[in-house]
């Protein structure tokens, strides 16, 4: 009878709970440990620039396989360290990208039958930063991060008519970004999901990334940077 007389928005639920504004947000039952995200971005590394810093005209990676950006994708790991004022983790991450196109002919302007690509692999590590005490105290579904790391990208040229080149470029890179929790569309089944499989949350992100892949400024290294913006799902298990 006490209960009936209360306002509907102060009444806690066992089964999640209700921030001050009404919003319901499951209440993770299992251990917070790991961050995975799937990421895609349009990607175009900054080849050229290394030709227009020395004041040269020539563009070759534009000239042989246009400006057009093309998908990257990367898988990333983190590991939580620490819950201080959100959540501060170490990440490792992988990806993969390819440009190809039909080889130029010897005058640098008719294409041949053969086939030249360019390929990426980078690797990279980070610290991550994540402002999810907004979430955990405020039930806000919007949870800003922050990243800066070290990167070290395996590229491979090849050309069908021509011995492929290998190589490594190290560099940096920071970003930032929001993720936006999912739960709040249907609490029960992301109880479920904790419960069954102890993936906390489910988020979509968005983020703009700066790629500074030049060797640290080495004139001797292939500049494969870029800046770019990733969009995906992250899982945090």
């Amino acid at each position: 009878m006490i209960l009936q007389g209360l306002p509907s928005q102060n009444v806690c639920s066992t089964r999640g709970r209700r921030t001050t504004r009404g919003a319901l947000f499951p209440a993770p039952t299992s251990p917070r440990g790991w961050n995975l995200e799937l990421r895609f971005g349009p990607y175009r590394p900054d080849v050229d620039s290394e030709f227009a810093d020395r004041g040269q005209d020539a563009r070759p990676f534009e000239q042989l396989f246009s400006s057009s950006r093309r998908l990257m994708m990367q898988l990333e790991l983190d590991r939580q360290l620490s819950h201080r004022a959100g959540t501060w983790s170490v990440g490792l991450g992988a990806g993969y990208y390819r440009a190809s196109a039909a080889a130029l002919s010897g005058d640098l302007k008719a294409r041949s039958g053969d086939e030249t690509a360019l390929r990426l692999i980078p690797l990279s590590a980070a610290l991550v930063y994540r402002a999810d005490g907004l979430r955990q105290r405020w039930g806000s579904p919007v949870v800003p991060y922050a990243k800066l790391g070290l990167d070290c990208t395996l590229w491979h040229a090849s050309d069908t008519s021509q011995a492929n080149v290998d190589g490594r470029t190290f560099g940096w890179h920071t970003a930032a970004g929001v993720a936006i929790d999912l739960s709040p569309l249907d609490p029960e089944a992301a109880r479920a999901m904790d419960r069954e499989s102890g993936v906390n949350q489910t988020a979509v992100f968005l983020e703009v990334a700066r790629y500074s892949l030049d060797g640290f400024g080495s004139g001797a290294a292939l500049h494969v940077g870029d800046t770019t913006w990733f969009a995906g799902l992250m899982l945090e298990l």
